[in-house]
């Protein structure tokens, strides 16, 4: 595997994640879905992905461009695992891991108090689904979820790609 190629592997990866956060951010600016507290953390890993794939991209050696490769098909499965979290959270299998994708407990409270325990920027429970394409009964997280599988196996071919022998079968 030459350099360049392991280079523009690299380039594919920091654009599947530069993707996954452009279409988050997109949908949330321009299509005013507000995201929830588990929304954000999922964007995490593809933040990770993006600073490892770029240091992938500028890196000297073959192998640090292969180790950074498999670290990136790491992050993609944590994204990947996230996004099954909180799939489970919008299908109720569990509650969300997040104390404040749950709700404020508003019980004993003053109104004083409930106000002053009121979040400053609005939210919305993990629970509630958004569909971001109206035609497609598939939610928000449902795609992510799809696209986190989709990144995890690509990743990981690539990563296994730069790690075989040219010539060996």
């Amino acid at each position: 595997m030459s350099g360049l190629s392991s280079r523009l592997d690299a380039v594919l990866v920091l654009a599947l994640a530069a993707f996954a956060i452009g279409f988050a951010l997109w949908a949330q600016h321009f299509l005013q879905l507000i995201p929830c507290p588990l929304c954000y953390v999922e964007r995490w890993p593809y933040y990770a992905v993006m600073v490892v794939a770029t240091s992938a991209v500028a890196a000297p050696g073959m192998w640090i461009k292969r180790i950074l490769l498999v670290l990136c098909a790491i992050l993609f499965f944590a994204a990947l695992g996230l996004a099954f979290v909180h799939l489970g959270v919008e299908f109720h299998w569990w509650k969300s891991p997040l104390p404040a994708c749950n709700g404020v407990d508003f019980t004993g409270m003053t109104m004083t108090e409930r106000l002053a325990a009121l979040p400053a920027t609005p939210s919305k429970s993990c629970e509630d689904a958004d569909y971001p394409i109206s035609f497609l009964p598939i939610s928000f997280v449902q795609l992510g979820l799809i696209y986190a599988t989709a990144c995890t196996l690509i990743t990981g071919l690539l990563a296994k790609r730069s790690f075989q022998v040219k010539g060996a079968s």
